[in-house]
């Protein structure tokens, strides 16, 4: 059976703060990048569609988030390190829900 991952009501609050944060210096919000990541399974597989979010901050660095895991946030220096962090946490929270699918009940 496969484990499934609500957001909290605090997580959703304290990403909705987060991006609210983001804005420019006269309070207008920056544009955000939105980026479509095809992730391919290890050892093979039926490849998987993310939709990445990169919301640009004033210190020049990336707040990333994905819709499809709405628990995943990280940041990057610039866009690329923001989608390879991206990358490299989607790829954990698969391994993460195939090894729970194989956990005995």
């Amino acid at each position: 059976m496969a484990q499934t991952h609500a957001t909290t009501p605090v997580a959703q609050r304290f990403i909705g703060l987060l991006r609210q944060a983001i804005s420019a210096e006269d309070g207008t919000r920056m544009a955000g990048v939105t980026h479509h990541l095809p992730i391919v399974p290890r050892g093979g597989g039926v490849p998987r569609t993310f939709t990445v979010d990169l919301a640009p901050d004033d210190k020049g660095t990336f707040l990333v988030s994905c819709r499809e895991l709405p628990d995943l946030l990280t940041f990057g220096k610039d866009e690329d390190e923001a989608l390879a962090m991206a990358e490299v946490l989607i790829r954990e929270a698969l391994a993460e829900q195939r090894s729970s699918r194989h956990l005995p009940a």
